[in-house]
């Protein structure tokens, strides 16, 4: 039996979607996994200032803090999450005026409703402004809230 041209092209192209398809399945997956978080826009509070709360979609306080409060090359800084009922804790964390790479931190509970994680930042020859995203995950679902910080390249 003989195929014709146009049914063989035409496996052939459905063969190569399917092995596209499967090589980026799980990209996808975490795509539409993002897409059921319920995310509050980041705020102008700067975590090197103070500490900073957002209200996230569930009427929950979600509370960051870092110390210290000037990150310096190759230093590290503890940020710390408060949220009540919250399972799991992570962060991802991006430079805003320079490409610095995404960055993304998972938090220890240290007791109920407090996460800590210490964090290293890539280092930089410029002053760096950081959008720090933190995501909770809850029996309820998942929640985010956006932060901004600093990083110096010398004290």
């Amino acid at each position: 039996m003989k195929l014709s041209f146009g049914k063989t092209l035409a496996a052939e192209i459905a063969l190569v979607a399917l092995l596209i398809l499967g090589y980026f399945s799980a990209d996808i997956y975490a795509a539409l996994k993002r897409q059921n978080i319920s995310y509050t826009p980041a705020l102008e509070c700067e975590l090197n200032q103070k500490s900073c709360a957002v209200t996230l979609k569930d009427g929950s306080i979600l509370e960051t803090s870092m110390e210290p409060k000037i990150i310096l090359p190759l230093q590290k800084a503890e940020f710390i999450v408060k949220n009540i009922g919250a399972k799991e804790v992570k962060a991802v964390i991006r430079g805003l005026n320079m490409e610095m790479g995404v960055h993304e931190y998972k938090f220890q509970k240290q007791q109920d409703g407090t996460f800590r994680a210490s964090v290293l930042l890539p280092s930089c020859s410029i002053d760096m402004k950081w959008q720090v995203d933190v995501f909770v995950s809850k029996n309820s679902g998942e929640y985010g809230g956006g932060f901004i910080t600093w990083s110096k390249n010398r004290p």
